[in-house]
């Protein structure tokens, strides 16, 4: 139930986290079973491929991390994170989606209705597999809860981040992110990832030292201004 409700932030590691606890669950069940007439050489033979099973299970675990870890560093598989409001910018994201893929097949972007299928791996995929975090701030995305929590991800895992500043959108002054905790209280439940508030403030702080590209609201061919954009993510 544990596991289930309240796993690691990745799934190896809940995975990890069960065969552990059964695997010394088994352990107890031998010893439960030592007394007398219980032949000790079958149960020693038991319970050593037991503590055997776990530790190459912990090995395996911490090996394939590893490589995961060095892969991710030499190869992302995306280019771009499309951070967006659905009810605002869905269809300007999906655009941008459609113009990146005509440019070249190596820029791939990120955009949740497509290539999310677990919410739990959300954050990871902004940690471990982007090249570029992009922004479309629209005028409510800074109360959106995934949105704010995608963002302190970039933020704490260094990932290169862009902003695009669309109309009615304005930078969170003090009075903003010293309430947000009201405006937005579901905030709390990101604790289970191993951040809350504090960190979320600091990430408003932070949004105004990232590179902002201003978009138009005339969304046309000419006025999106693309291949400004493009220069600005270095296409």
């Amino acid at each position: 139930m544990i596991a289930y409700y309240k796993p690691w932030r990745s799934l190896l590691s809940t995975q990890v986290d069960m065969l552990t606890h059964l695997a010394l669950l088994l352990i107890l069940q031998m010893g439960a079973l030592a007394v007398v007439d219980v032949q000790e050489h079958v149960t020693m033979i038991v319970c050593t491929a037991c503590a055997s099973f776990m530790i190459i299970a912990i090995v395996s675990a911490a090996a394939q991390s590893a490589a995961r870890h060095i892969l991710s560093k030499l190869h992302k598989q995306f280019h771009f994170f499309l951070c967006h409001h659905k009810a605002s910018t869905a269809c300007w994201a999906r655009l941008l989606k459609m113009e990146l893929r005509s440019r070249g097949s190596s820029f791939t972007a990120f955009l949740d209705s497509d290539n999310l299928t677990d919410l739990t791996q959300l954050f990871s995929y902004v940690s471990h597999d982007v090249k570029t975090f992009v922004v479309l701030g629209s005028s409510q995305i800074l109360t959106r809860k995934w949105c704010l929590g995608e963002m302190v991800i970039a933020r704490l895992e260094k990932v290169d981040t862009v902003l695009l500043t669309f109309p009615g959108f304005e930078l969170p002054d003090e009075q903003f992110m010293k309430l947000y905790h009201k405006l937005v209280p579901d905030i709390g439940d990101f604790a289970s990832y191993g951040f809350g508030i504090a960190e979320v403030r600091e990430t408003l702080h932070w949004l105004s030292s990232v590179k902002q590209i201003p978009v138009n609201s005339d969304f046309t061919e000419g006025s999106l201004k693309l291949d400004a954009t493009f220069g600005h993510f270095g296409i």
